[in-house]
C-alpha cells in the first residue's frame, strides 16, 4: 500500500492514509472521496500453510476444532474483504442517515465512500456512549461504539462510519429505532 501512496504523491495526488487492523483507507480531500482497501496478508497465509505442512497432527486438530480450513484463514487474510463487502451490503439493504454511505464495492477488495467530517468538538462523546450503553447492548461490541473515530456528522445527522463487523451489524439491527432516536436527539441538542 505504501507503494501506491508513493506513486500517488509522485503523480501530484495528495492523499491521507488511515490504517486499521483489517483495512486501509486512502482519503482524497481534493476529490471528495475515500477508498477503503481490505488488507491481505500473504506472508501470514504462507506462514500458516507452512506450519500446517510441518505438523499434520496440529493441522488436522485445527480443522476439526474450527470446523473448516476457510475459518482458519479468515482472521488474518480475508476478514478485511468480508468487512468491506458486509458494510456495502448492509448499507444497500438498510439505507439510513445513521449509516455512512458506501457508493460502490469491488467485491470487498475496495469500497468507495464520501469523505467524512469529524465530530464537532462540543459534542460530549462520552455522554453519547453512556446513552448507547444505557438503552442498547452496544457493550457487546466495545470497539465500534466506543471509538469516536467511527462516527461523523453528515447532512445534519450523526453517522456510523465503520459497521462492517457482523457483531456491529447485529447490534444495529437489534436496536435500530433506539439508535436512530438517540442520534436524532443528540443532533437536536447540538443545534
Amino acid at each position: 500500500m505504501n507503494f501506491i501512496v508513493k506513486i500517488l504523491v509522485w503523480l501530484g495526488i495528495q492523499c491521507e492514509v488511515k490504517r486499521g487492523t483489517k483495512r486501509i483507507v486512502l482519503i482524497f480531500p481534493k476529490y471528495g472521496f475515500a477508498l477503503k482497501f481490505a488488507i491481505f496478508q500473504p506472508v501470514a497465509l504462507l506462514h500458516l500453510l507452512w506450519r500446517m505442512r510441518r505438523n499434520r497432527i496440529s493441522w488436522i486438530y485445527t480443522l476439526i476444532s474450527r470446523g473448516s480450513a476457510v475459518n482458519m484463514l479468515i482472521p488474518g487474510n480475508i476478514e478485511g474483504f468480508l468487512e468491506n463487502w458486509r458494510e456495502y451490503r448492509f448499507f444497500k439493504r438498510h439505507p439510513s442517515p445513521f449509516l455512512f454511505p458506501v457508493y460502490f464495492s469491488l467485491f470487498g477488495f475496495v469500497n468507495v465512500l464520501p469523505i467524512k467530517n469529524q465530530l464537532p468538538s462540543d459534542i460530549d462523546y462520552e455522554k453519547l456512549c453512556i446513552l448507547f450503553n444505557a438503552y442498547t447492548t452496544v457493550n457487546e461490541d466495545g470497539h465500534h461504539f466506543k471509538n469516536p473515530e467511527n462516527f461523523c456528522f453528515r447532512g445534519g445527522h450523526l453517522c456510523m462510519t465503520d459497521y462492517g463487523s457482523s457483531l456491529t451489524q447485529k447490534v444495529i439491527r437489534q436496536h435500530w429505532n433506539t439508535l436512530q432516536t438517540l442520534t436524532e436527539e443528540l443532533v437536536r441538542n447540538h443545534q
